[in-house]
């Protein structure tokens, strides 16, 4: 990863997960790297697949993210803290839809 310009982060605050970064202030790109099936990978994949078959949620995912972005003044921990509460309760609903819909 660093031979194509991303930065390691190691766990960087979630257990068992790789973190890298492309660029580290004006960033272009960050990948999350987990161990198939572990809990982790399911969490964030269940998220991201839960926002798809919901445009509706996601669409106000979007719109908080945009109002975080204006609040947070760069400050990436803020940035994380202002859409933490919204990330919480959608995930709980997301990992039951995923495990409700496994088999599709």
């Amino acid at each position: 990863m660093e031979k194509i310009d991303y930065i390691p982060k190691g766990e960087f605050g979630i257990p068992n997960r790789r973190f890298y970064l492309k660029g580290e202030i004006n960033r272009t790109h960050h990948i999350h790297a987990f161990n198939i099936n572990s809990y982790e990978a399911i969490r964030h994949l269940a998220f991201r697949d839960y926002l798809i078959k919901n445009p509706n949620i996601a669409n106000k995912y979007g719109i908080l993210k945009q109002q975080n972005v204006k609040k947070c003044n760069d400050d990436m921990d803020k940035y994380c803290e202002l859409k933490n509460d919204f990330i919480k309760y959608h995930e709980l609903k997301a990992i039951k839809w995923w495990n409700d819909n496994k088999s599709e």
